[in-house]
């Protein structure tokens, strides 16, 4: 375990030195170290999926809860920049349908409708996101205003920066369909998506599947 983690040390160091990068600024120190002690904390196969694919799912042991870790090759305020763009879903998730909109915006956020195809079958939600540049965080739930297909949808986003040219992601989601699913049929999925994210945001949101 010793030289796992003395392994460890020396991939967060590489990370940080990267290209010359510069300290992140006094408001996000505390970001950056906690980004890095999650780093450092995981099993060294998470450390080599994140070095090959730049993304890693994690095992926390609650089967309806999905969680990963994601490297962009992006700055900080550019990842949040364009997560926080949350009406632009549809350029890089294709379970996304025409009828999707954004139905109303707030100072900490919006109002989504979002109309999915799963399985051949449509199902309409009502997310309500929640933006918080100073914590770099974004969150979303359903809106308990709205009558939505599914009985649970939370999600969020929380992000750290590792140099000046790079963001290190943990990335959230649990969702309710009201019938179990086997998490290895989803667990591709999920991979599929975030990565897909990880594409989007690192083109500057050029990029489409």
């Amino acid at each position: 375990m010793t030289g796992s983690r003395g392994r460890w040390w020396s991939i967060a160091l590489g990370l940080v030195v990267l290209g010359g990068a510069t300290s992140p600024a006094s408001g996000e120190q505390d970001f950056a170290g906690a980004g890095l002690a999650r780093l450092l904390a995981q099993p060294e196969e998470v450390g080599e999926a994140l070095r090959r694919d730049h993304i890693a799912l994690l095992d926390g042991g609650d089967a309806g809860l999905f969680e990963l870790l994601v490297i962009f090759e992006s700055p900080l305020e550019r990842v949040m920049h364009l997560l926080g763009q949350t009406g632009r879903q549809r350029e890089y998730r294709t379970d996304l349908e025409s009828s999707t909109a954004t139905l109303a915006a707030f100072p900490d956020g919006a109002l989504e409708r979002q109309h999915m195809r799963f399985l051949f079958v449509d199902i309409v939600v009502y997310l309500r996101y929640r933006i918080d540049p100073d914590r770099h965080r974004i969150d979303w739930t359903l809106d308990p205003s709205y009558d939505s297909d599914l009985d649970r949808v939370e999600g969020s986003w929380d992000l750290y920066p590792l140099t000046a040219d790079r963001t290190f992601g943990r990335y959230r989601t649990r969702v309710d369909i009201g019938a179990p699913i086997p998490r290895f049929l989803q667990t591709p999925t999920i991979l599929r998506d975030v990565d897909a994210v990880r594409q989007w945001v690192d083109s500057g949101g050029t990029w489409r599947p």
